[in-house]
């Protein structure tokens, strides 16, 4: 091919390209060439634009000082973005994007800046025009693809750096047909087409795994289509940030539906091994008890790199770990390479690289690879974004969580608030029935009585001894009950000792019955949440147990009977000895008591029925009910209460209190 031909192809390449570009000095940033279309988006001729600086174009928001920073970031970088406000050819301003791209020709730097702004439709004919060697070794060095047709659909040139990524050399499609070389890509026969008809075309083309931006501009002669020259700019990287986000922020909505801590690690490890394409993401919360990180997710790649079957079996980070002081530094940290770390909380794993997020106070996002593969600006942008938003969703549950837990002490506290009215109703029945009851008899009995006494007294004294013992039955029965109920009535939970409160009422037990003896080994260093009516709910149980723990033969009749022991006056074996032994088991959160008697026992078809009402019989002259009482105050506590058999044969009370 002749140089004139050759150089009238750059030419038209050059002013053809259907965006903006122009050349920049690298260190003073003045404008050293420019095309066609740029000359139209400010307004200048050429050489008028050649050699001014990026501020006489721009408005007063953007300075040449801006300008020449980002044209020196690129020269270092190799390529930076920018968004420009330019002044048009009419005075008015346009937003564009610009890329700067670094180019080395024959050892000199310069900096290519491609401008886009959106497209006006206008066929934009150029004029042909002399290019210098300096000019086509540019567009050599392109990172782009440059390329010619004729009107046959021939490539006639084809250039650029960008070659080099489809597998091909400078000038080797030359001579061959489009319509052959990419017969398996439809869209890209297509364009030609469209563009050898005499159209204009911009399209965004995939050739294998790689996506090309590219315009394609007839040119014509006479009215005739005479050639057409393209650029083809690969966007492949630009195409996968963009896939990578839109895939991060659909990803990242899943978290919104997220309601427990692993839920949201099972999330996050997934989004960062498919988003970011890391193998290895594990995610560890924090024990503020244990001062510890303790792994609650992972993806199946680290899972099996660790040797561990599941998650949880991931080693903790524990203080004075690397890991740890990460943590407790609260800022994203790039471990260059795992196996130089001098503390690691996994030591002997051939980790690479790794990245660890923080999680505010919920713990700790590590990503990373197997080998040393140090994170670009986009995957570092993309995981700051995952971990704020695992961050939020962590915040989230937390806050549910505490709620929960509000609703369940709600819940606990008004079902603790009905029983608590069931006991006062069934205080107001006893106080009806026993009560008022008793008084009609006192009243009648004190009727009679007074009658009597006005005739014969020898007659009747037997009886006016048996009404008067009765009149002080019933009084001290409606004392008694009335007392209870008044001190119901009045009682607030607080912390109460333990051993004080069962050591006095085990003595007054014990004093009720000759013979009897209470052996009590409570922890005396431990409190109960209860009342000041924690003393008389032990009082209960254990004078039930003293006065039915006994190995008498009348035990055994009353066992049989299906009774926890009415005791008989006239029993021979009635003050036979009387073992009860109290023991105490502590937790973190419970106390429990076990009151145990040698006596004959509870049989098991009964135990279920005893705390209920009546279920205890009050021919002992008790007021009907004790038990029931006990379990209703047990139960205001928090606790609860069980029967089982003793040791020794006998009955054995459990009583849970939750520990102050």
């Amino acid at each position: 091919m002749p140089a004139d031909m050759d150089d009238s192809i750059y030419a038209n390449i050059f002013d053809a390209t259907p965006e903006p570009v122009m050349v920049h000095h690298p260190e003073t940033g003045r404008i050293l060439d420019a095309n066609q279309a740029a000359c139209e988006l400010v307004g200048r001729d050429c050489e008028q634009l050649v050699g001014a600086t990026v501020g006489e174009i721009s408005t007063a928001g953007f300075t040449t000082e801006e300008a020449v920073a980002a044209i020196r970031r690129a020269a270092d970088d190799g390529d930076h973005h920018v968004a420009w406000e330019v002044v048009g050819p009419e005075g008015q301003q346009r937003s564009v994007e610009v890329t700067l791209e670094r180019l080395d020709v024959d050892g000199t730097v310069r900096v290519v800046a491609f401008i886009r702004e959106p497209a006006d439709g206008r066929e934009r004919d150029r004029d042909r025009i002399q290019w210098s060697e300096q000019v086509r070794t540019m567009v050599n060095n392109l990172p782009v693809v440059v390329f010619a047709l004729d009107a046959d659909g021939t490539f006639t040139h084809s250039a650029g750096k960008g070659l080099s990524a489809l597998g091909l050399e400078q000038g080797e499609l030359t001579g061959a047909s489009i319509f052959d070389v990419y017969a398996d890509y439809p869209e890209i026969i297509d364009a030609a087409e469209e563009a050898l008809a005499g159209d204009e075309v911009r399209v965004t083309q995939s050739v294998e795994d790689l996506v090309f931006e590219t315009w394609y501009q007839p040119v014509f002669e006479a009215g005739e289509v005479a050639q057409v020259v393209g650029v083809a700019r690969n966007i492949t990287e630009l195409k996968r940030r963009e896939e990578r986000v839109d895939a991060l922020s659909e990803a990242t909505n899943d978290l919104l539906y997220t309601h427990t801590e692993a839920a949201v690690a099972e999330r996050v490890t997934e989004i960062a091994e498919r988003v970011i394409d890391r193998p290895i993401a594990a995610m560890w919360a924090y024990d503020g008890d244990d001062t510890v990180l303790y792994p609650v997710g992972a993806t199946e790649t680290a899972i099996e790199f660790a040797g561990v079957d599941i998650p949880k079996d991931l080693p903790d980070m524990e203080p004075g770990s690397d890991e740890m002081a990460i943590f407790d530094a609260g800022e994203p940290a790039v471990i260059e390479d795992y196996t130089e770390l001098d503390a690691p909380s996994a030591p002997g794993v051939p980790l690479g690289t790794l990245l660890c997020l923080p999680l505010d106070d919920h713990g700790l996002l590590c990503v990373g690879s197997t080998t040393v593969e140090p994170f670009d600006e986009s995957e570092r942008h993309l995981l700051d974004i995952l971990s704020s938003t695992a961050t939020a969703a962590l915040d989230r549950v937390a806050r549910e969580t505490e709620l929960n837990d509000q609703r369940a002490e709600l819940a606990a506290s008004n079902e603790a608030l009905q029983r608590r009215r069931d006991q006062m109703e069934f205080f107001n029945s006893i106080l009806r029935h026993d009560i008022l009851n008793g008084m009609n008899v006192i009243r009648a009995r004190g009727d009679m009585l007074a009658s009597e006494l006005d005739g014969d007294h020898g007659a009747y004294a037997e009886t006016i001894v048996e009404w008067s013992d009765d009149i002080v039955d019933l009084t001290r029965k409606v004392r008694s009950v009335l007392q209870t109920l008044s001190d119901e009535a009045s009682a607030e939970t607080k912390p109460v000792e333990l051993a004080p409160v069962v050591e006095s009422a085990a003595r007054r037990a014990a004093s009720m019955t000759p013979g009897a003896t209470v052996d009590v080994s409570v922890h005396s260093d431990v409190a109960v949440t209860a009342d000041d009516l924690l003393h008389d709910v032990f009082g209960n149980i254990l004078t039930n147990a003293v006065e039915h723990g006994s190995t008498s033969p009348a035990s055994k009749a009353r066992q049989d009977a299906g009774e926890h022991g009415s005791t008989d006056s006239n029993d021979p074996d009635s003050e036979s000895s009387v073992a009860v032994e109290v023991t105490s088991t502590v937790t973190e959160e419970t106390v429990t008591v076990r009151i145990a008697d040698d006596g004959p026992g509870i049989a098991p078809d009964v135990r279920d029925r005893i705390f209920e009402r009546g279920g205890k019989s009050t021919d002992s002259g008790g007021t009907g009910f004790g038990l029931y009482f006990v379990d209703a105050m047990i139960a205001s506590y928090g606790g609860q209460i069980r029967v089982e058999e003793s040791d020794k044969g006998g009955a054995a009370f459990v009583v849970e209190l939750p520990k102050a």
